[in-house]
């Protein structure tokens, strides 16, 4: 297997370098830029040992797409992505469930001012969507974290869901907005 310039490796070798190399990405690339139009007038030479030579270049660039690539292929699962907190587009996505409800569209509309107001990039989802539909968007783009606003907002709840670990608790609507600052933010 080869891993990269210089790095290569038998497959029947299980050693924890291998296990970090798998998940190895190139991120950028090296590229040769050599100016004909000097070497044409034999402006811009150098002289080696008595010869001259064309000037020639390197370049190295990163690209934002192979940064995005590279997350991608590193933090997904079957259901889409799972961006790492620190490139993920969004903090959090408010799910309104029902927007004939006024008591469920006010609260997840304040909701969301309230976690742009804290400091978070935020995604309201106030789409007339069925529920599942909008549950499957959210874990197909991958936002770190999902506030569900439904029909517990009676019972001052809403639903906390985090993509990565794919486990959701119930928590105050009072509680909320502290609690995602703080997993966003860590």
């Amino acid at each position: 297997m080869t891993y990269g310039p210089g790095l290569h490796m038998l497959r029947s070798d299980t050693s924890p370098v291998q296990d970090r190399l798998k998940r190895l990405k190139e991120l950028a690339s090296p590229g040769k830029i050599q100016f004909s139009a000097c070497n044409n007038t034999k402006q811009g030479m150098e002289k080696t040992e008595g010869k001259e030579v064309p000037i020639v270049m390197g370049s190295y660039g990163i690209g934002v797409e192979r940064i995005m690539a590279a997350a991608i292929e590193l933090h997904h699962d079957e259901d889409g992505i799972i961006w790492p907190r620190s490139i993920a587009p969004f903090d959090v996505v408010v799910t309104i469930t029902n927007l004939k409800q006024d008591e469920i569209r006010n609260s997840g509309e304040r909701l969301y001012t309230e976690l742009r107001h804290a400091g978070l990039e935020v995604l309201l989802d106030d789409r007339d969507e069925r529920a599942g539909v909008k549950f499957k968007d959210a874990d197909l783009i991958g936002i770190p974290f999902r506030v569900t606003v439904g029909k517990k907002i009676a019972d001052g709840l809403v639903e906390l869901f985090d993509r990565r670990t794919k486990t959701s608790v119930d928590i105050s609507i009072d509680k909320v907005v502290a609690r995602v600052q703080e997993l966003a933010l860590s």
